[in-house]
């Protein structure tokens, strides 16, 4: 299938890379063989070659080429948001859609603690004493030092 030597597979293939299992067997051996014959041409020739033999296949982008990459540019895959310290920021958006995609919108990260009081009171019915006592006791981390 693969433009490759016969000097690696030659008559010997059938046996040492027929099946999943000898192919596991002399697994080092077939990466070796594969690393030095990919080495032979940039990835766009491989992907061209496996495509025109019909296996799925795709390159694997560095971060900056999948941000700039056209699918990820269609899919609206780069969001910007408010960052309370840096101002607008862009980051990658989520790739899980579900219902309606015109009413998508994004907004920063909450900072630290900014729901912290109505999730332990109203979520978790914590009473204000018994917040104060878990406070108190570093439940919720370091308790700051007290002034004298």
């Amino acid at each position: 299938m693969l433009p490759l030597e016969d000097r690696h597979f030659g008559d010997r293939a059938v046996s040492r890379f027929a099946n999943f299992e000898v192919r596991r067997d002399h697994k080092e051996e077939l990466v070796a063989i594969l690393d030095e014959t990919f080495a032979q041409r940039p990835a766009s020739e491989w992907v061209e070659i496996l495509r025109e033999k019909g296996v799925p296949t795709a390159p694997i982008l560095h971060m900056p080429q999948a941000l700039e990459a056209p699918h990820t540019l269609h899919r609206q895959m780069r969001v910007k948001t408010i960052h309370h310290l840096w101002g607008e920021i862009e980051s990658p958006a989520s790739p899980v859609r579900v219902g309606d995609l015109s009413e998508l919108t994004y907004r920063a990260a909450p900072r630290r603690g900014a729901h912290f009081e109505p999730i332990v009171t109203q979520l978790l019915s914590c009473s204000d004493e018994r917040l104060a006592e878990l406070s108190a006791h570093g439940a919720f981390g370091k308790v700051p030092e007290q002034e004298d």
